[in-house]
């Protein structure tokens, strides 16, 4: 019950003794039921909540539910309609169906157990929609998961060739900078050496490698301490 609850059913008919009908119906059913007595409400109707399934008249004075039902399967695409209409022509059911409707009720019914039906029918085909939409979208997570991590480990295995093939430390730093700023979309990144200035007893930072740096950048030797590099130096933070 509380799941149906959860389902919003929109009936448009401009025949008041029909649309209490088969609202009472769907509400006995369990479902909350709004109703709507023309194209115009409907539209409105539409506009304002995300039903499961709309059963819709065609000839209404304000218009055709054919409009009404373009319209739901533009902005609602896993809403179905179900047309239910007393003056079905064939070439009415035709364009019906061709505008997206999933079923054809001629009314009167004769029994509202068709319409109780066609409405399961409707919402059976919205769940197993939805389900596939959230395992595909699942995938392509998992998907995306596995190109990143196959795209480092094969970032890995090549920095691990490279490395074990260079003998030159500033081409070895260099090489790690850009690998770093494969794997983490960054524009700037640099390593820098600590060197001890035993006559002047201090500690510098020396520029190895970098990426995105102004040529400036190379020259300067910050204190250990100074500024952010300098700060992550000294505290390891």
């Amino acid at each position: 019950m509380g799941e149906r609850a959860d389902i919003r059913i929109l009936v448009v008919d401009d025949d008041a003794a029909v649309r209490a009908l088969f609202s009472s119906y769907l509400r006995a059913e369990g479902h909350t039921v709004d109703e709507a007595d023309d194209v115009s409400p409907a539209l409105e109707a539409i506009e304002a909540h995300p039903y499961a399934v709309v059963v819709v008249d065609i000839v209404m004075p304000g218009g055709s539910g054919l409009d009404v039902l373009r319209v739901v399967k533009a902005r609602l695409p896993e809403c179905d309609v179900i047309v239910a209409s007393a003056n079905t022509t064939r070439t009415r059911a035709i364009d019906a169906l061709n505008a997206g409707a999933c079923q054809l009720l001629e009314k009167p019914l004769e029994d509202l157990g068709l319409l109780g039906h066609a409405v399961r029918s409707a919402l059976e085909r919205r769940r197993l929609s939805l389900r596939a939409t959230a395992l595909a979208r699942e995938v392509g997570v998992k998907n995306s998961a596995l190109e990143v991590t196959n795209r480092r480990l094969t970032a890995l295995h090549h920095a691990g060739r490279v490395l074990t093939s260079l003998h030159s430390m500033k081409v070895i730093f260099q090489e790690i900078v850009e690998i770093i700023s494969r794997e983490l979309l960054s524009t700037r990144v640099s390593i820098m050496r600590i060197v001890e200035d035993h006559d002047a007893h201090e500690r510098r930072l020396e520029m190895q490698a970098a990426i995105g740096l102004p040529d400036e950048a190379w020259h300067a030797r910050p204190l250990v301490g100074e500024g952010i590099a300098g700060y992550v130096a000294k505290t390891g933070k």
